[in-house]
């Protein structure tokens, strides 16, 4: 006997959104947790804070006694809509920007 699905169309649409806003949630806590317990073969935490400006001219944060990246002085969970789409387009650059910091911190 065949199980039937029973998970109507619109049930799925929810699910699929509840999904997607986890994932974002969770790659946003993520990248802070990464920085904050970077240490390169002991050689020293990431340097706090560490601000860098996207195109758009909005300052993405580090700052390791915060609790989540900021993005325009705001953290990442008090952020619009909108922001959060530059975040998540910004946010791999402002990584390399951090790992720049690093390097130049540290002489590596």
């Amino acid at each position: 006997m065949a199980v039937f699905n029973t998970t109507t169309i619109e049930s799925q649409i929810l699910q699929a959104h509840d999904v997607e806003l986890q994932n974002k949630l969770n790659r946003a806590q993520s990248a802070f947790t990464d920085l904050n317990n970077y240490d390169f073969n002991s050689t020293g935490p990431m340097p706090s804070p560490i601000d860098w400006t996207a195109p758009t001219g909005v300052v993405f944060r580090f700052d390791s006694a915060a609790s989540e990246l900021q993005y325009g002085g705001n953290p990442y969970t008090s952020l619009t809509p909108a922001q959060r789409r530059e975040f998540f387009q910004y946010l791999p650059k402002f990584m390399v920007a951090c790992m720049k910091a690093y390097d130049d911190t540290y002489n590596l």
